[in-house]
């Protein structure tokens, strides 16, 4: 692949570089280019002859022949696609990472090697690195044979951090991760396991009562309610993950009010939007109460969404319809939706099992095919490519927090090419509003004006989160491939100048964001976008720094190397100072479970910090304010994530073993 050069940004203010990388979030886009060729014989490296409207080989094999450049300068997606070209430079790679895949060479302003190889050193023994010296404890002795043979089980997840040696072996992180994956086990007391049923025995999980169930009663399921419902879709949670055309699922609810729910894909896929729609809410910055346990009359998740029993019911009929449907593209739309459902209310193994449904799913429909034998046509072959994106992108998501065994979707290499925006956007007569009672109003200019514009942002969005995780996806294989231990077996100026090198790509990535979704930042965002992204680039910078925080209380460090990590040490506990209050708002969305996870996460390592004495800047009213917020994060949505119980108590105790009071109750000896 050839690098840009300022000829290909005629009109740019930034020259953009390719980051070469292995990563699956694979794009090349090539609309500017002059293209004779057919994209079926681009595909099949076959000779094209270039007839028009379709070539020979097309019309041998039946096919739909498009060229590409077959493109109306005039298109919203064109324009939208010819804006983003800095940011699809950041996601351009030669292919997909896969399980087993290697690590290319990176094109690095620092030199790293550790970014050009795929596996880090062996963690058997250690090297010396000047006055470099590892402080083995039994902890960290047992860990490692735990890990031993299974390093890829290692991901650097937020219980993890509870085996770092400096928490004594006092916590143990296996009672979070026993309710992630079964949240229906019996709660014992603070310093045992959970009780868990018989893999035979499904008595205890019968009885379990979903707390989902407990919510107060709403609208439930009216089939009048559906048009309003797909409305508040396309606004709060399409956004995010903009795969429909918005006609497309307006012309599948007028299909289900006309002929009522049935059994087939459409009223499944119907269903699953409105208990979307039904969950969720506008984007408004509202801190978590800070309460104590003993209030009556706090607030929690379960209680501040209204809709919740109306949005559970839609679930619960579209899953009743899931184990009929046949292997359809509409289908693969249908497990990808569950899984954003149950993302948002806070189910993340079944989220995972949803997601990787979709995505095996999606494979058996294309494997061995290339894009133009699965659909016929535009509109379904770019349906078809943001449905592969997006089921890419959520399995990376929560794969780093959760970690189970990949579909392989990453080996499929569907399609080379970024996927195009919904082109009904640009169609105003698309544009209805209808309200719950069933009526319908005709748009403004300024509401339309507004559509267009949510939408377009909405489209930078999906784009630029994409890149930001590749970066993520990177730090990943660098960083968290094997246990911390492994980062003492690595040269310390070469740590220092992957860090350095990762850093600089997140700045790249941020400084090139288009104005609609951009970001101060030392600033916090008003728009929901824009907020999700500054959240993703504060994630990002703690991971890449969070090695130089092990190593500062892991290492008998000289003093020119305690020198040199002292500023990443001071970044990474400024960033977790910052990761926390971005996460302590009440709005619900995809990746809740995912940020309160982190905010947990970020709790540990400033306590880390605050336990060696490593930074002196913050005081200890500083520190219990931060860790106020995290336990009154954790305490507002554990009613619905039984492990998110589990941290917050966990997290009350290590504050008090630390000599640290917060605003919430610290006691710490009993379920509440």
């Amino acid at each position: 692949m050839s690098e840009y050069t300022e000829s290909d940004h005629i009109g740019k203010k930034r020259r953009l570089e390719v980051l070469h990388t292995n990563s699956s979030l694979t794009s090349s886009f090539t609309r500017k280019r002059s293209v004779t060729a057919c994209r079926l014989c681009r595909n099949r490296k076959t000779k094209c002859d270039n007839k028009r409207p379709g070539c020979s080989k097309c019309q041998e094999l039946g096919a739909t022949c498009n060229y590409l450049d077959d493109t109306n300068p005039s298109d919203p997606a064109t324009h939208i696609l010819d804006r983003l070209e800095y940011l699809i430079g950041l996601v351009e790679t030669n292919k997909h990472v896969g399980e087993n895949a290697p690590e290319p060479q990176v094109h690095n302003s620092v030199e790293s090697p550790l970014l050009n190889r795929r596996i880090l050193p062996s963690t058997n023994g250690h090297q010396d690195d000047g006055a470099r010296r590892l402080r083995h404890s039994p902890v960290e002795v047992e860990r490692e044979k735990r890990l031993g043979s299974s390093i890829q089980s290692y991901f650097g997840s937020s219980e993890e951090i509870l085996g770092w040696p400096i928490f004594g072996a006092r916590y143990d992180q296996h009672r979070i991760e026993a309710l992630i994956y079964d949240p229906t086990l019996i709660l014992g007391t603070l310093g045992s396991l959970p009780t868990s049923p018989k893999v035979d025995d499904d008595t205890l999980r019968e009885i379990y009562v979903d707390p989902r169930s407990d919510s107060h009663s709403g609208r439930g399921m009216r089939e009048e309610d559906i048009p309003a419902l797909v409305e508040r879709f396309l606004t709060n949670v399409h956004t995010k993950n903009p795969i429909f055309e918005p006609e497309y699922l307006r012309t599948l609810s007028k299909s289900v009010v006309e002929n009522g729910i049935g059994w087939e894909a459409s009223s499944c896929l119907v269903l699953i939007v409105c208990a979307l729609a039904a969950i969720s809410s506008p984007f408004v910055f509202k801190l978590a109460p800070e309460v104590g346990l003993n209030d009556s009359e706090k607030m929690d998740s379960l209680s501040t969404t209204l809709d919740y029993s109306t949005a559970e019911a839609y679930y619960n009929a579209s899953r009743k319809r899931m184990g009929l449907l046949a292997n359809t593209l509409m289908a693969t739309e249908c497990h990808f939706l569950a899984g954003v459902y149950e993302m948002y209310s806070l189910r993340p193994m079944q989220a995972s099992i949803s997601f990787n449904r979709a995505c095996v799913a999606f494979q058996t429909l294309t494997w061995m095919r290339s894009e133009d034998y699965i659909a016929h046509g535009q509109v379904t072959k770019a349906r078809a490519s943001r449905l592969y994106w997006s089921c890419l992108k959520s399995e990376h998501e929560i794969s780093v927090e959760l970690r189970c065994p990949p579909s392989g979707l990453t080996k499929l290499n569907y399609t080379n090419s970024f996927p195009a925006p919904p082109t009904a956007a640009s169609n105003e007569d698309l544009y209805e509003l209808p309200t719950l009672n069933g009526s319908a109003t005709s748009p403004t200019a300024a509401s339309m004006n507004t559509l267009h514009h949510d939408f377009e942002k909405a489209w930078y969005y999906y784009l630029a989160d994409i890149a930001a995780r590749r970066i993520l996806q990177r730090v990943m294989d660098v960083f968290y491939r094997q246990s911390e231990v492994s980062w003492t077996q690595i040269p310390l100026s070469e740590l220092l100048k992957t860090a350095t090198e990762l850093d600089r790509q997140l700045d790249q990535w941020e400084s090139t964001l288009p104005d609609q979704v951009a970001f101060k930042a030392y600033q916090q965002p008003e728009e929901e976008l824009s907020y999700h992204l500054q959240a993703r680039m504060i994630e990002i910078r703690e991971r890449i720094h969070r090695p130089f925080l092990y190593l500062s209380v892991q290492m008998d460090l000289g003093d020119a190397e305690r020198a040199s990590l002292l500023p990443f040490v001071q970044e990474h506990t400024d960033t977790c100072l910052k990761l926390i209050r971005q996460w302590n708002i009440q709005h619900r969305h995809h990746g809740t479970w995912l940020m309160v996870r982190q905010s947990f996460s970020a709790s540990l390592l400033l306590l880390v910090a605050y336990k060696a004495r490593l930074v002196e800047s913050l005081t200890d009213e500083q520190f219990q304010d931060a860790l106020g917020s995290a336990i009154a994060t954790l305490q507002f949505w554990e009613k619905e994530a039984p492990d998110l119980q589990a941290s917050r108590v966990i997290l009350q105790e290590v504050v008090y073993d630390a000599g640290l009071s917060t605003s919430v109750d610290n006691s710490a000896a009993y379920w509440s």
